[in-house]
């Protein structure tokens, strides 16, 4: 009988002991579960801060940039444009001997009232507000073919398919890359490809320049940091990739 009641307490002192050790690892694993949550949510904070902070800044940008291209166009370009038109009125008043001066000073005034459009247009197309997305992209294509830049647009949307932030967003990382690729891959062909693929769209972006993927990732620049800002605005993930001949860049999002 002793020897049975030994048994029995070592079981009953051994049951108790695993018992009481489960119970510490459950109470372990959901706190360190509860920990886990409290840190993502943590992370998630700030990811969402960040991107708040993003989204303010940009939409600042833009304001200013179409307070500066109204500048640009309604004020500066009028103004040249008048000196332009009054100048061409006394033409017939001036004598030969003076009249090529007038000449130099008429084209480089239509220089100046067709840089100051140029520039306004860079910083805020109206097309891009007034009609979407889409037009402003093939708006864009006939400026670079005005400057020797085939630039070919496929897509399956129209302009009605994406709302003002998002399309600003995109013109924006699309006029950058154009940007980059005329300034320093040397390229004289572009692609351009917008679509959407179950419930996604994909921008992808393709020239045929010599620029190289490592040497774009170790330079970096404002550009390439200014694009990836806008990725992240748009919930989206940016993807670069080396091709023979160019760079191809693609950009995912919701």
């Amino acid at each position: 009988m002793e020897e049975e009641s030994v048994i029995n307490l070592i079981f009953m002192v051994s049951f108790g002991m695993i018992t009481l050790v489960l119970i510490l690892l459950i109470i372990m694993y959901f706190s360190r579960e509860r920990v886990y949550k409290e840190k993502m949510k943590h992370q998630q904070l700030i990811v969402d801060h960040k991107k708040d902070l993003l989204v303010h800044s940009f939409q600042a940008q833009e304001k200013e940039r179409d307070r500066v291209a109204a500048e640009l166009h309604d004020g500066i370009a009028s103004k040249l444009n008048i000196i332009h038109v009054q100048l061409a009125s006394i033409e017939k008043d001036i004598s030969p001997l003076i009249m090529h001066r007038v000449i130099i000073i008429k084209d480089a005034l239509q220089e100046s009232i067709e840089d100051a459009r140029r520039i306004s247009h860079d910083l805020f197309p109206l097309v891009l507000e007034k009609f979407g997305l889409i037009t402003a992209l093939e708006e864009l294509r006939e400026l670079n073919r005005l400057n020797g830049i085939l630039t070919k647009i496929n897509t399956n949307l129209d302009d009605e398919h994406l709302d003002m932030e998002t399309s600003s967003h995109l013109y924006r990382i699309v006029q950058e890359l154009v940007n980059n690729a005329v300034k320093y891959s040397e390229c004289d062909e572009i692609d351009i490809s917008i679509k959407k693929e179950n419930k996604k769209y994909l921008l992808t972006f393709s020239d045929n320049g010599k620029g190289v993927l490592n040497d774009l990732k170790s330079e970096g620049g404002m550009g390439l940091k200014s694009i990836r800002s806008r990725v992240t605005v748009l919930g989206g993930e940016l993807r670069m990739i080396q091709k023979k001949p160019g760079i191809q860049f693609k950009i995912l999002f919701k």
